[in-house]
């Protein structure tokens, strides 16, 4: 037996012919392991182009193979597993809810922490509301606008906080 570790397991996020997205949901935030993988990966005859995101534990792979040969080369180089057969089914309220998440995690970074979704979101419908307010449209959109922003600044208070960005 090999004192190796396990490559973690990946999954297919999105595949066209020429271009994969992989996560590693378990490396995640791991610049060690993504500098490996980016490494390891350009030297994959096939590959064209590879880029990685600790923060989104996302591969990007631009190449002239396919997903089987791809994932021989991964597994023997030790960075990643893509289990066969079909991925299994998320539903679509958890994919919208961990590309929110991610995007959330991406804007806290991006802003030192200052920023976070909820709070954005609640200041663009607060600017829109004063925008319809300025214009004269004081009973539909604008109060309408005003309603989402709050409800969305009641949702931030209620949501739990991320960890800080790391970096």
């Amino acid at each position: 037996m090999s004192n190796r570790p396990r490559a973690p397991q990946a999954h297919v996020s999105h595949q066209m012919p020429g271009r994969l997205r992989l996560k590693v949901p378990a490396r995640r935030r791991d610049c060690d392991y993504f500098a490996d993988v980016l490494e390891g990966l350009s030297q994959w005859p096939a590959a064209r182009r590879v880029a990685v995101n600790p923060v989104t534990a996302s591969v990007l792979v631009e190449h002239r193979g396919d997903l089987a040969a791809l994932s021989r080369f991964a597994e023997r180089q030790g960075l990643f597993a893509v289990p066969a057969g079909p991925e299994p089914t998320v539903p679509v309220a958890g994919r919208i809810r961990r590309e929110l998440t991610d995007v959330d995690e991406r804007l806290r970074l991006i802003a030192g922490g200052a920023l976070d979704l909820w709070s954005a979101t609640s200041l663009v419908f607060i600017v829109l509301a004063v925008v319809q307010l300025a214009r004269g449209n004081y009973m539909g959109p604008a109060t309408t606008l005003i309603w989402a922003g709050v409800s969305a600044m009641r949702q931030a208070r209620t949501e739990p906080n991320l960890a800080p960005p790391q970096g």
